[in-house]
């Protein structure tokens, strides 16, 4: 029977009142019906605490100290019991089905050594609305594909945090996470996918299983946080925490092949960080010329852009070079917001 594997949904919240019963709702209402919904709350100040008194009997919920993201997800992790497990942001929503769907591919590949299954999300505003554009805004690869991707450019296209579904034969090997292992990275989803594809196959559902909500109060809709130099450093040591992590997995035969600068998206935050505050660049010998040479190489190595966005990016690459640095970083933003909604999803999608 299909419904023999059991679902971990890992809920983390902190301060998302607004949210959190939208999020809680979308767990209990899948069509699959062996899950157990864990909820961790990491020390909300808001009104968080009245509405998860509401679902006592029908979630495990732990109310803990604030201690971060990876704290909320190791606490949740070390309750759960499932062979599937999600972490599922309190400000995002599953759809129905994705339970159902999820593990229907995981016993088609059972055989096969599985790391996790992801989706797509849409992106959708505060108030529910859908705004037209995927996270992530690149085609998946194939399941065969994702490592080699890892290893020739340091990327590959990954779902943020809800996008993801993990199996316990991977979690089980590198969990708990460690605050020393993943504190140069944003988030802990962004460790937890750099590591998947060293330990088993990623596995892409061509389709929309839940939903990625930007509003206010997130650093996707932040423009003034996005563009703090500080914040654009934070991003850069990330990409090399990442790198550092995946070099550490690869085997002696991959490591030559690899380099954080064959990633295209890492010069481009160097670029714009060099525009804006050359200061506090951390490479002394780089120029705005020799970063735009190296983004144009590196473009290449990007097989899951399409030859029109390598094209564009080029473009934009030279432009950042060349113009004022309050100009790029008006096209910075500019072109930043339009390719996360312009992905095709007819292209792509599986109706």
């Amino acid at each position: 029977m299909i419904d023999d594997v059991l679902v971990s949904i890992i809920i983390n919240n902190y301060n998302y009142e607004r949210y959190l019963k939208r999020a809680i709702q979308s767990a209990l209402l899948q069509t699959y019906s062996n899950i157990e919904l864990i909820i961790i709350d990491d020390g909300s100040t808001d009104g968080s605490n009245k509405i998860l008194k509401n679902y006592q009997d029908k979630a495990t919920i732990k109310i803990k100290q604030n201690g971060g993201q990876v704290s909320a997800v190791n606490e949740g992790y070390s309750i759960a019991r499932g062979d599937l497990i999600i972490f599922l942001d309190s400000d995002d929503m599953l759809k129905e089905e994705m339970c159902e769907k999820v593990v229907s591919i995981y016993k088609e590949n059972k055989a096969d050594t599985i790391s996790k299954i992801q989706y797509y999300l849409e992106v959708i505003d505060k108030n529910d609305s859908k705004k037209g554009g995927l996270y992530p805004p690149f085609k998946f690869p194939e399941k065969d594909d994702v490592r080699k991707l890892v290893v020739n450019n340091i990327f590959y296209p990954a779902s943020p945090t809800s996008g993801n579904v993990y199996t316990r034969y991977f979690l089980d090997q590198i969990m708990p996470l460690k605050n020393k292992e993943t504190e140069a990275f944003s988030y802990a989803d962004i460790y937890l996918n750099t590591m998947a594809p060293f330990y088993g196959l990623v596995l892409s559902i061509n389709s929309v299983l839940g939903f990625y909500r930007l509003h206010g109060e997130n650093i996707m809709t932040n423009e003034r946080l996005r563009f703090r130099p500080s914040y654009l450093l934070l991003k850069i040591r990330c990409d090399e925490a990442m790198f550092k992590a995946a070099y550490h997995c690869a085997s002696v035969e991959e490591k030559p092949q690899m380099s954080l600068r064959k990633y295209s998206l890492h010069i481009r935050l160097l670029l714009l960080l060099m525009k804006i505050d050359k200061d506090s660049y951390p490479y002394k010998n780089d120029t705005s010329l020799s970063l735009a040479l190296q983004g144009t190489k590196a473009v290449f190595y990007s097989s899951y852009f399409t030859y029109y966005k390598k094209l564009s990016f080029i473009v934009f690459l030279w432009a950042g070079a060349l113009l004022p640095a309050f100009i790029f970083k008006r096209i910075f933003m500019f072109v930043d917001g339009f390719n996360k909604m312009r992905l095709n999803k007819r292209d792509i999608l599986e109706e």
